[in-house]
């Protein structure tokens, strides 16, 4: 029907396109969950009492399945409640991005099909700033040392069209994304004291 998913017809018994959608003519391998390549890097600075660390790692060329984006109940595209934000297929907004609304359903056939992205991100990993106080500061402090400190992890998601382009979430987890927990960020304030 207009407005539903619908599959592609790659191949027949012959190789050629017979209007019957089978598992057997059908299948195309569209990716995988073993990425291309990572790698991360870890970069330090200072100047005078100042210290910057940033950690920065990739991981390239991966496929991974969010059932927040199709084929979860998060996102069924029922029409009767709040799903994800999605510009639905209407008969005046005829984009192909997302099936229209069936109250009638609970889940639109073929939803899982929405739900493979290219999983490709740049990740700061960790931030981390401080400052060492002087030396003749902290010796009428009576300490050897003293240097505040303030550190995030997580941060920032850079070069990821799940994230910026399909609004995603952190695409780095342990397997399908809306079943396991993404990482979190988190910010750390602190002063080291050398006695």
């Amino acid at each position: 029907m207009i407005g539903d998913i619908k599959r592609a017809d790659i191949s027949g018994p012959n190789g050629i396109p017979d209007s019957v959608i089978n598992d057997q003519y059908d299948r195309k391998i569209i990716g995988t969950p073993e990425p291309k390549w990572e790698g991360g890097m870890t970069n330090r600075f200072s100047y005078k009492g100042w210290d910057l660390t940033v950690t920065a790692f990739a991981r390239w060329g991966q496929m991974i399945r969010s059932t927040l984006q199709g084929g979860g109940f998060a996102n069924t595209f029922q029409g009767t409640y709040n799903n994800i934000k999605t510009r639905f297929w209407t008969p005046t907004n005829g984009e192909n991005d997302f099936p229209k609304p069936n109250a009638n359903r609970t889940n639109t056939p073929n939803n899982s099909l929405l739900g493979f992205f290219d999983g490709s991100f740049v990740k700061i990993r960790v931030i981390s700033l401080g400052y060492t106080l002087p030396e003749k500061l902290t010796r009428r402090l009576g300490t050897r040392s003293v240097k505040f400190y303030v550190t995030a992890e997580d941060p920032f998601i850079l070069f990821s069209s799940f994230v910026n382009k399909h609004g995603g979430l952190d695409p780095e987890t342990a397997g399908t994304l809306n079943v396991d927990t993404p990482p979190t960020k988190s910010f750390l304030f602190g002063v080291t004291i050398q006695l």
